[in-house]
């Protein structure tokens, strides 16, 4: 029981670690690529600063979408989207840390919003911490609980995605 237990934890950190470094590894991708774009094609567009490309601006980018649907003030649209996106890829504590840094440039419905949308345990990591603990305890079953983390993923995104909908109704 003991040295199941120590699979389980190891098996946890160990898929957290990847993860990390592959999102590591996609920014200096991104990063490379935005900086190529700038400098050497000198693209510059209005809607992304390419100088700073990242996996989080990208993200941000594609969220500001959904910021919009749930009620968020246009001038903090890209700002939330950006926390949003952040969140699903890394985890709500650093989203939530990097809110609490912006705070003082966003609107109060924007803060109230970006604190229910950032609401929960539906990111990246979170699948690898499912995938590496139940899946070291049925190994068979890995399969089944990758693609059905990727379904809880969408489902929780989404229940975040209402409630800080209401939550902007109600302000």
């Amino acid at each position: 029981a003991a040295s199941d237990g120590m699979r389980v934890s190891l098996n946890v950190i160990a898929m957290l670690i990847a993860l990390l470094s592959i999102i590591a590894m996609g920014d200096w991708l991104f990063a490379k690529l935005g900086l190529f774009l700038y400098n050497s094609c000198h693209i510059h567009l209005s809607f992304i600063d390419l100088s700073s490309l990242s996996i989080k601006s990208i993200l941000g980018l594609f969220f500001s979408f959904f910021a919009l649907i749930v009620g968020t003030p246009l001038p903090d649209v890209m700002n939330v989207g950006a926390l949003m996106g952040e969140k699903l890829v890394l985890n709500e504590f650093i989203a939530y840390t990097d809110l609490i840094a912006i705070k003082d440039t966003l609107s109060p419905k924007a803060i109230v919003i970006a604190s229910f949308a950032l609401c929960g345990f539906a990111n990246f990591g979170s699948i690898a911490i499912q995938i590496g603990g139940i899946g070291e305890l049925c190994p068979s079953r890995r399969k089944n609980l990758a693609r059905l983390g990727i379904r809880a993923l969408i489902c929780g995104t989404l229940a975040s995605y209402i409630s800080a909908a209401m939550a902007g109704i109600l302000m």
